[in-house]
């Protein structure tokens, strides 16, 4: 009997000693999923977070005439983007439908950015036109500027893109050149498509 009595007072001594040592690791341990929320990631001054200057340099084509219609004059201006860059030239060559849309040489306006525009071609039987410009004002930083401005006529209804002639890599006749460098820093091009109606 005393062994029994022994033997069951050991077993409960055994499981109160467990029951103690559970609840006083359960109160010294934090959960993970606490650390977790606890914890938050540093920021790195926002440098990684930035989008690299090259990714921005880019030359794009807008127009402030959402609705055209056929017989009606309308701009497009040919700009650029370069941030944190001192841009000293431009070659820029579009193509165009010359059966929905036309121009001249006399419908090209210099914008704001470049002293000097001495190329300036349309070729209205093929659709092309050819700009040069160099002498980039003095600034870096530029968020958009303009190279230069085309007055074109609609001519019929349809839709039409005016596209920027530019492969990365490959075609050297549309450029933004770099004046540090003189390096041809041009990443991106954007074209316009306009829809012409009746």
């Amino acid at each position: 009997m005393k062994s029994e009595k022994s033997k069951i007072l050991f077993v409960i001594i055994i499981l109160l000693a467990l029951t103690f040592g559970i609840v006083a690791i359960r109160k010294n341990s934090k959960p993970v999923i606490t650390d977790l929320i606890i914890e938050e990631p540093k920021q790195e001054d926002n440098i990684d977070n930035q989008i690299p200057a090259s990714e921005n340099n880019i030359i794009f084509l807008k127009t402030d005439r959402p609705n055209i219609k056929v017989g009606d004059n309308f701009d497009v201006t040919v700009s650029f983007s370069a941030p944190g860059k001192r841009i000293f030239g431009s070659d820029v060559v579009l193509l165009y439908d010359p059966e929905i849309l036309s121009t001249n040489q006399e419908n090209i306006v210099n914008g704001s950015f470049f002293e000097s525009v001495p190329k300036k071609s349309v070729d209205p039987k093929n659709g092309i036109i050819k700009i040069s410009a160099y002498g980039g004002a003095d600034k870096s930083g530029v968020d958009s500027s303009d190279i230069i401005s085309i007055k074109f006529i609609a001519n019929s209804a349809g839709t039409s893109k005016i596209d920027v002639a530019f492969e990365k890599g490959t075609t050297n006749t549309t450029t933004l050149v770099e004046d540090k460098t003189s390096k041809n820093i041009l990443e991106k091009t954007n074209g316009l498509t306009v829809k012409i109606e009746n």
